[in-house]
């Protein structure tokens, strides 16, 4: 009996020894690589394997073209270099960091430009509200909207061409092709045939694509003046606007009237040289009525209402009323039927002086 029972005990005792064998073998090496992550390179030491890292890292992040923060939000090697000797990070992120700058820079080379590279290194507040880095927000754009990262690079090269042509391209036809770019994007994302979805399909997808336009045209925190909601869902994608590329571009925070201008509209849609951010009105005013169901009789109101408090002249509201009666009669109930017909009419339209010779 007492045989039995140490025969028994013994054999307990091997099998313990062979799980914990094999359980240290699975785990010993997943602990090593942890501890390894958890301690930070000292990088105040001479020793040579630390400075090699560094100095490879730093090498790495200066050929996708990272250097000193070039404009006000940049974060720039150093800081990146800073979290790397704080454990902040890994060399391994930053290196997959640079693959993935130099991936968004390939494709716009292909295309014809490349985004700025300081527009991706940037920390904005809407990736802090939502727990993230830059490094994330650039994995998930490669990653896991690879579509989406194409019609940036291909929204951004269309203004590019605008803004070395202005004299004989215009903000105008320059927004509007954006537009259409959208609409492509979302026919290939969603692998669709537009001519033959259903009505509450078409609607839906017409709600998307006017959100998406308005995203890109101008990333600027607007309110819903009627409702005092956002008008942006904010993400960590918040920031990716062609406005927001091209103050990276030029390095200034200008007005996003003066980065569009008002080139190809029929004057009546401006009434004064100052109301010059009328391709984003257009944006807006879309997405009030059309995504949020705000009527035009309160959008124009509230032009009035601008008017008498004196935040902008008569002409100007005056102006600004044509659009969203445009956008309300000339667009909206057309919009659905055909995209692209829609589009093209509206362009014809707001060139104009005359709607009766648009078809």
């Amino acid at each position: 009996m007492n045989t039995l029972r140490a025969s028994r005990l013994s054999g307990k005792y091997i099998l313990v020894a062979i799980l914990a064998i094999l359980l240290l073998g699975i785990l010993f090496p997943v602990l090593i690589l942890f501890s390894q992550s958890e301690v930070g390179l000292d990088c105040a030491s001479n020793d040579p394997t630390v400075l090699a890292v560094v100095q490879d890292v730093k090498d790495r992040l200066q050929e996708v073209g990272l250097g000193e923060p070039q404009f006000t939000d940049n974060i720039g090697i150093d800081t990146h270099i800073e979290r790397l000797c704080r454990d902040e990070v890994t060399s391994d992120v930053l290196y997959t960091y640079a693959d993935q700058i130099e991936n968004l820079n390939r494709i716009g080379q292909q295309v014809g430009q490349a985004i700025p590279v300081g527009f991706w290194d940037v920390q904005t507040e809407e990736m802090q509200a939502n727990n993230a880095n830059e490094y994330q927000a650039i994995d998930a754009l490669v990653n896991a909207h690879p579509e989406y990262a194409q019609l940036l690079i291909r929204a951004y090269n269309r203004f590019y061409t605008f803004k070395q042509k202005p004299s004989t391209d215009t903000a105008l036809d320059t927004g509007l092709d954006i537009l259409l770019y959208t609409v492509d994007y979302y026919e290939q994302l969603l692998d669709v045939d537009f001519d033959t979805m259903d009505e509450a399909t078409t609607h839906e997808i017409g709600l998307e694509i006017a959100q998406t336009w308005l995203h890109l045209i101008g990333y600027t925190p607007r309110i819903n003046p009627l409702t005092d909601e956002p008008l942006f869902q904010y993400s960590i994608f918040s920031h990716f606007s062609i406005t927001d590329m091209w103050r990276h571009q030029t390095r200034s925070h200008s007005f996003i009237g003066l980065i569009w201008g008002i080139s190809g509209f029929d004057f009546q849609y401006v009434g004064d040289a100052e109301n010059s951010n009328q391709v984003e009105h257009i944006a807006v005013s879309l997405a009030l009525q059309y995504v949020y169901d705000n009527s035009l009789l309160a959008l124009n109101a509230l032009e009035i209402r601008d008017t008498v408090n004196g935040k902008q002249r008569p002409v100007m509201s005056i102006a600004d009323q044509a659009v969203n009666n445009i956008i309300a009669s000339e667009f909206i109930p057309y919009f659905e039927e055909d995209y692209v017909q829609a589009i093209n009419r509206l362009r014809c339209i707001l060139s104009s002086s005359e709607v009766t010779f648009c078809t």
